[in-house]
């Protein structure tokens, strides 16, 4: 099981690096073609459509790996999946009419007529997109799931480029770059399921009430849950444009995507693994071996986050002024601070496994609601007098408030192995790591970036191999494994 773990991310990490590529290119354009408002107001649409897309599901599409063991293809589908496609139209028609009227209520450019439009019906096909992704993750079908994701990746950022630099250089513009991909990607997608007899034709007589029942009362209490993640992830923006201004949301931004991309390369992979790998492994193997999965996980968590945030530290400045403009990168110590935050709530898919195999989805709920109202609560005491600086920090501190009471009640499930003694030596290296990249300076900011990644990466690399006897076991094993096939 930990090999197909290993076999899993490893393909699912290669979609991250697309979607990261993707990203990386994406955002010089933006920062340096946009001002600094319009980059404030593109995260106002982004983040706004990502909220949308989460309330259209209600929670549904995690049904669909929770129970895909448990139930027929055809029943699934009948059941769930359908219903699921029919829940998000219905959602998508009602929060447009909800935002026309709110629309005499607020002044903000997410009510105007043309970006709600587009903003609500860009949530619809990606929350469609959503069920159709975790029914090809549910079967394990992570090249065409990878597949699927470079195509949507490549064809939005063509869109995005065409459009911004030869019709339209606004907010607007960008968003309707998406939606045409978001469009014509999630049909796309839906057709070749079809045709490859992953999705079938609605068959009435497999829908069963039971099911649904079932999957819904399941999906609701992780709906709530992503719901108020996705708050406690936008609230801090929301707050930054109402009690600063577009430009410091701009800024804030600015840093808080390029730290989502680079965790998402080198960690994502894993993520997106993990959950349907241990609720496999509990159901056919047992304790035993789930927990061994998990210890693994956590133990290369604790290993390579450190190195992350401290390289982060090490190269924001210069990556910063490469990718986008000196007003970005005069915030670049918000880089290592948000990433900090970004990697904490990401391993809730590992310290959640207890919960998530007891199907306690309410107790998940009470830590989510716990930890947005705790960052909400903290954000509107210090943005108005810290700043985005205060917003960066308690990003930090409510993530670890929730992975902290996420782990302790999924400790009473199975054990995972915390192993400090790891982190300790982890955190060690990266301090030598640092001492030895910090002096370099070079007034090139591209050579300085590229030294100092490739500096660190080799100090970091060589440490690990040289007093972490079980990487130096592994990475033995896979030379020699490729020594014999070449």
């Amino acid at each position: 099981m930990r090999n197909k773990l290993l076999q899993q991310s490893s393909i699912y990490s290669l979609n991250n690096l697309f979607a990261s590529l993707a990203g990386l290119i994406t955002f010089p354009f933006l920062t340096k073609n946009l001002s600094i408002d319009d980059y404030g107001t593109v995260a106002l649409f982004t983040i706004t459509t990502s909220l949308l897309t989460s309330i259209n599901k209600l929670g549904i599409q995690q049904s669909i790996i929770r129970f895909h063991s448990d139930t027929s293809p055809e029943t699934l589908q009948s059941s769930i999946f359908y219903p699921g496609i029919l829940m998000i139209l219905l959602s998508s028609m009602f929060i447009y009419f909800m935002g026309i009227i709110l629309s005499d209520f607020s002044t903000s450019v997410i009510f105007n007529e043309v970006p709600l439009l587009i903003i609500t019906l860009s949530a619809a096909f990606q929350s469609i997109r959503s069920l159709v992704n975790n029914l090809l993750i549910a079967n394990q079908f992570s090249f065409s799931y990878t597949l699927l994701s470079f195509i949507h990746r490549l064809f939005s950022l063509s869109l995005i480029i065409i459009i911004l630099l030869y019709i339209s250089q606004s907010p607007e513009g960008f968003i309707m770059a998406i939606l045409i991909a978001d469009a014509i990607i999630t049909i796309v997608a839906i057709i070749w399921c079809y045709q490859s007899n992953l999705i079938t034709k609605f068959k009435p007589t497999f829908f069963e009430k039971s099911i649904y029942v079932s999957a819904l009362m399941f999906s609701l209490p992780l709906f709530a849950s992503e719901l108020f993640h996705m708050i406690h992830a936008f609230i801090d923006r929301y707050l930054i444009e109402f009690y600063i201004s577009k430009e410091a949301l701009g800024i804030y931004s600015a840093s808080y995507n390029m730290a989502t991309i680079i965790c998402g390369t080198l960690t994502g992979g894993i993520i997106v693994a993990i959950v349907p790998i241990y609720l496999k492994a509990w159901k056919e193997h047992g304790p035993a071996e789930t927990k061994k999965i998990l210890d693994s996980t956590v133990n290369v968590y604790l290993l390579f986050s450190p190195a992350i945030i401290c390289g982060l530290y090490l190269i924001s400045e210069p990556l910063l002024t490469v990718l986008s403009t000196k007003e970005y990168a005069q915030h670049s110590y918000l880089l290592p601070i948000i990433a900090t935050g970004i990697l904490l709530g990401s391993s809730n898919a590992i310290f959640s496994a207890g919960l998530q195999i007891e199907k306690r989805t309410k107790r998940i709920f009470t830590f989510v609601i716990e930890s947005a109202v705790l960052n909400t609560v903290l954000n509107v005491i210090f943005i108005p007098t810290y700043g985005i600086k205060a917003a960066a920090i308690i990003t930090v501190l409510s993530y670890f408030w929730m992975v902290l009471r996420l782990a302790m009640e999924g400790q009473k499930t199975i054990k995972i192995f915390f192993n400090y003694l790891l982190l300790i030596r982890s955190m060690l290296y990266c301090t030598v790591m640092i001492v030895l990249c910090q002096s370099i300076a070079i007034s090139n900011p591209v050579i300085q970036l590229a030294v100092i990644a490739i500096t660190g990466s080799i100090i970091y690399i060589t440490l690990i191999l040289a007093f972490e006897k079980d990487i130096r076991v592994f990475a033995l094993k896979k030379i020699k494994k490729i020594s014999l096939l070449s």
